[in-house]
């Protein structure tokens, strides 16, 4: 990974990591606290094994994590700008098929109007 990778690799962690303490995560993750914390400081790079644990965090398949790794365009932010209840939904709601995700996405729309 390069740098520009390293950085959205952090960023996504931090994102998921939400108000959670590092060792919280860690545990839900799977992972130890110290690989975690060498990874959001940027000073190692995850084992395929923890990038697996990653993805499966996020319930999508290792090549999105990659592209999303590798994706210059992507703002990892908005998972920040989600509540609480929305960002447990969002790895689910990733997994759907596009058909379904427009499904959801117009409930929610009429529950709101």
């Amino acid at each position: 990974m390069n740098d520009e990778e390293l950085d959205r690799l952090s960023k996504l962690l931090m994102d998921l990591k939400g108000d959670k303490s590092l060792r919280q995560f860690a545990e839900e993750l799977g992972s130890s606290y110290y690989a975690l914390r060498t990874w959001i400081h940027k000073k190692n790079i995850p084992t395929p094994q923890n990038l697996e644990k990653i993805s499966n965090y996020m319930r999508i398949e290792l090549n999105e994590l990659f592209s999303i790794i590798k994706d210059k365009n992507l703002n990892n932010n908005f998972l920040k700008e989600l509540p609480d209840n929305a960002k447990e939904a969002y790895p689910y709601l990733i997994n759907l098929p596009k058909e379904e995700k427009l499904k959801v996405a117009q409930k929610i729309l009429n529950e709101c109007v």
